[in-house]
């Protein structure tokens, strides 16, 4: 089952490859590539890109987990800069506590990827780290929240 979602990346959430690979046969590195590949191959205007970073930060090596960060964070700088902004447009038919907007599927992965990378890194690895992500959160339009 695992990989039926290696298939069109764009399609299926990457945590669940990614998920599969390390606890099957602690394949964290092929679980990061996996998260990084769905990353580039999403879709215009969706927020999933975003939930991406967060799933390489939780899956990735620790000797790889910078480098899959700034990948994850430079990728997204280019997309946002290329106009590739997730959309604010508001979802029908959306449960209590989830997310409204692609945006808010932006936002909401973002700030998974940071709690992750603060909990996995030294300060100092947070720190190089900072520019890109505050990059990313000067681009990406404010989430109005009611």
């Amino acid at each position: 089952m695992y990989m039926g979602w290696a298939f069109a990346p764009e399609r299926h959430a990457s945590t669940y490859l990614a998920t599969g690979l390390a606890r099957m046969g602690r394949l964290y590195r092929h679980g990061t590539f996996v998260a990084l590949r769905a990353q580039v191959e999403r879709r215009a205007e969706r927020g999933d890109a975003y939930k991406d970073v967060a799933t390489a930060a939780r899956i990735a090596p620790r000797h790889w987990l910078v480098n899959a960060a700034r990948f994850g964070y430079t990728h997204l700088i280019e997309r946002l800069e290329s106009g590739d902004v997730p959309s604010a447009t508001p979802f029908r038919n959306v449960s209590e506590g989830a997310p409204e907007s692609h945006l808010a599927i932006a936002w909401q992965g973002l700030a998974q990827a940071e709690r992750v990378l603060e909990r996995r890194l030294t300060p100092a690895d947070v720190a190089l780290l900072l520019p890109l992500r505050q990059r990313v959160v000067e681009l990406l339009p404010v989430l109005d929240t009611p």
